[in-house]
């Protein structure tokens, strides 16, 4: 790696004694936008080395050794290779296609967080959210962070590593789009044209007392706040960008197959007829998406909270 990555260098090279090199830092060798990273959170069906190495991990290498910095990411729930591995994985290919050869970057934030409160003593708290992307028509989740899988968000340690502004917020994940298929292609275009998103968010609070976890009012399983947020993406009228209708799940009045867009089926759905409404700044598009009202009570969430969504064109 490090001949690989160093300038002047060639592979096979190490860095001199005391010399420091970072592999997960690419220094300019690598545009780190035109990496992609798929980490695997399964270390139970790998093989001996998983006892070392142990949980948090894809059974040989540590989920916060596996990516480079500043690069796209997926988290799926497989170990490092195997008949379960993620190497061969549906997940891989599902993911690897659409970076590979998408036309679109999604990047999804969490903007209008409220700042973390120092308690006194050894008493804390912590925020933390499980999140899961899915898409209509694929048999597997295309990334997920949770919990159990020992990869959650923490949304604190986010907010004091970043910050949070208009400018910069909390990222979720980032994404890609295909291109949808052309008129001209054969078979019928489905949904005239549009694919659809489901973006998962599990909120829940940690309570630490004297340093020790707070179990006394935990509910295992029970999250503070939990939803799904829908959204069906596709070509514009004119075909010269994209257009997106987002709805929360909770606000759906009925399947959610039956309402095509998704905004079809919200109670007031004859407001919702149109798309969202996206700024745009040469060839990217920007929308917001308000938390629901009751997940912007939680005391991480201010009254602005919402979902901001960064849609870049990867071909202009």
């Amino acid at each position: 790696m490090y001949g690989y990555l160093t300038k002047d260098k060639k592979f096979g090279d190490e860095p001199e004694e005391g010399a420091e090199f970072d592999p997960q830092d690419l220094a300019g060798a690598l545009d780190a936008d035109d990496v992609f990273c798929l980490i695997g959170t399964n270390p139970k069906d790998y093989g001996p080395a998983k006892t070392v190495v142990g949980p948090k991990s894809d059974g040989l290498v540590r989920i916060e050794n596996a990516y480079v910095r500043k690069a796209h990411r997926a988290f799926v729930y497989r170990s490092h290779s195997g008949r379960y591995g993620e190497v061969n994985s549906e997940e891989g290919y599902q993911n690897l296609r659409r970076f590979l050869f998408g036309r679109w970057t999604v990047k999804v934030g969490l903007e209008g967080l409220t700042s973390p409160q120092d308690v006194p003593g050894d008493d804390q708290v912590t925020w933390q959210a499980d999140l899961r992307l899915a898409i209509r028509g694929l048999p597997i989740v295309l990334s997920e962070q949770r919990a159990d899988q020992y990869c959650p968000i923490q949304l604190d340690d986010e907010l004091r590593r970043l910050g949070d502004s208009p400018d910069h917020p909390v990222p979720l994940l980032s994404t890609f789009l295909m291109d949808p298929a052309e008129l001209s292609d054969t078979g019928e275009v489905p949904h005239e044209g549009r694919a659809r998103y489901s973006l998962v968010l599990r909120v829940s609070k940690l309570a630490q007392r004297n340093s020790i976890f707070d179990f006394s009012d935990h509910l295992e399983q029970v999250f503070d706040w939990a939803d799904s947020l829908i959204v069906d993406v596709g070509p514009n009228a004119d075909r010269t960008g994209i257009e997106a209708y987002p709805a929360w799940n909770s606000s759906i009045g009925g399947p959610i197959d039956g309402f095509d867009p998704i905004t079809q089926g919200l109670p007031d759905a004859g407001e919702h007829n149109t798309p969202v409404k996206a700024g745009r700044s040469d060839e990217t598009w920007r929308f917001s998406v308000p938390l629901p009202d009751v997940a912007r009570k939680l005391e991480i969430f201010g009254d602005n909270a919402r979902l901001t969504f960064q849609i870049e064109d990867r071909d202009a």
